[in-house]
């Protein structure tokens, strides 16, 4: 079992050395003018379990970019390798990959989010 800091980072460097290319997914903070491959960590929820731990619920977004072509490209090239390198590195009660459509500052964006349930100590 890990922190919640931790497992951030170990989420987030997973997704970066499991997919190809480019890519440059944070542990935490939203990317302000973000580009193809660019991407962070959120918490979404934290429940107790018991006295000793919590589950988290993370999720990653992940920018494909603009063209929706080659977003589904990615998709189909990054989904299985994301849910696979996720479940390996780390334990997970739950994994949801999805693709998203994003509205950023320089407009609509094509995504994809990768959802996971853990658990963490205090």
């Amino acid at each position: 079992m890990t922190t919640l800091p931790l497992a951030r980072e170990i989420f987030a460097t997973t997704l970066n050395e499991a997919l190809p290319g480019d890519l440059n997914v944070r542990p935490r903070g939203l990317v302000r003018n973000p580009r193809q491959g660019d991407g962070w960590v959120m918490v979404t929820r934290i429940t107790p379990e018991d006295y000793t731990r919590c589950r988290v619920v993370l999720t990653a977004v992940v920018i494909l970019g603009s063209d929706p072509e080659l977003a589904d490209e990615l998709l189909d090239t990054w989904g299985v390798l994301a849910v696979d390198a996720t479940t390996q590195a780390m334990p997970t009660i739950d994994v949801v990959l999805e693709p998203a459509s994003l509205q950023v500052e320089t407009g609509a964006m094509y995504g994809l989010t990768i959802t996971i349930s853990t658990e963490v100590e205090p």
